[in-house]
């Protein structure tokens, strides 16, 4: 059965689908073309990133929604140490989800909609007996949510993108 959460202003969050598939990679290509990223990516690039996002274990794929158009994602899923292995110092083997991807539309955002879906992962993860999540940005903003939340930074760089940073909520007590 589909979770769907109504918010102020008339949006909502619902389970992802296929037949959003159009509008999530418009928001997609828009978000990231501006900075801090200025990232290109084709269609064929992101259809590649939702099928990823839909088939990782312990999947948890979200979209939110104005009316019918397509305004913010949230993916998380299962943390492979074998994709972060300069994590295990900080997992050390507990039950940990990764923020996959994080995406607002620009007119939705500085309104709460970022911090409505990471919630919503929150609580999912939660439900699910997770200890952590782990989530990863160089935005500003974003950075500001997840203090907001109660995420604290790791001081942990990613090799590859050497200026993002990760972050980490205990779901339990360790």
């Amino acid at each position: 059965m589909e979770k769907t959460t109504t918010r102020p202003l008339g949006t909502t969050i619902r389970d992802y689908h296929s037949s959003l598939n159009d509008g999530i990679i418009a928001l997609y290509i828009s978000a990231f073309r501006e900075p801090p990223w200025g990232l290109s990516f084709s269609k064929e690039q992101i259809v590649s990133e939702i099928h990823r996002f839909t088939t990782s274990p312990e999947k948890h794929f979200r979209v939110a929604m104005s009316g019918e158009k397509v305004i913010g994602i949230s993916a998380a899923h299962t943390l492979s140490l074998e994709d972060f292995p300069f994590l295990a110092g900080i997992v050390k083997g507990k039950k940990t989800a990764y923020g996959a991807a994080m995406v607002v539309d620009k007119a939705h955002r500085e309104n709460g909609l970022a911090t409505s879906l990471l919630r919503d992962r929150m609580d999912h993860y939660f439900a699910k007996g997770y200890c952590l999540i782990i989530g990863r940005t160089k935005n500003p903003a974003m950075e500001r949510v997840y203090l907001g939340l109660g995420y604290k930074d790791t001081g942990i760089r990613d090799p590859i993108y050497q200026d993002s940073s990760y972050y980490l909520l205990k779901l339990r007590r360790q």
